[in-house]
């Protein structure tokens, strides 16, 4: 379990499938899992953030995701190659370098509907670090980018 968010109708927990290969050097990243339950622990909904990273054990930092609360929803950043993109949902294999993922935000509201949008083209710099971002009001998110020695940010429409 990675967050607990409680609300008037009870608990949503999330979580991330991690697992390092210390054969292979690899650290795999797998989808995020979402489900609420009920003030009497029974499930209410229940969903999953489509998402597979990679990377080297030592250089973990561009896999993960970011995570904000706003409103009645709650959103994800993360860095994602699909294969295939249909009807705002992705399906697909991941990256295996920062340079080629490209920057996704996942929304799920209160009632368990999952949006996912496309934000910014991999494959350019900056390369932005999912677990690089500041809250800079309820409606939006300023993201972290390393772009050579310097450090760039890009402003993410959030909520409510």
């Amino acid at each position: 379990v990675d967050h607990l968010f409680t609300d008037e109708d009870g608990v949503i927990m999330i979580g991330e499938s991690t697992y390092p290969s210390y054969y292979s050097g690899v650290y795999y990243h797998y989808g995020i899992a979402v489900v609420k339950f009920n003030m009497e622990g029974e499930i209410l909904w229940q969903l999953g953030v489509p998402k597979i990273q990679y990377a080297d054990i030592k250089n973990n930092s561009y896999c993960g995701y970011g995570i904000v609360q706003s409103g009645r929803k709650i959103s994800f950043i993360y860095n994602f190659s699909p294969i295939k993109a249909t009807n705002g949902l992705v399906e697909g294999k991941s990256w295996n370098a920062k340079k080629s993922a490209d920057l996704y935000l996942a929304q799920v509201d209160k009632d368990g509907e999952l949006r996912i949008d496309y934000l910014h083209p991999g494959g350019k710099k900056p390369f932005w670090k999912p677990n690089s971002f500041f809250l800079t009001n309820d409606t939006e998110t300023l993201i972290g980018g390393m772009n050579g020695k310097s450090f760039n940010c890009l402003k993410i429409t959030v909520g409510p």
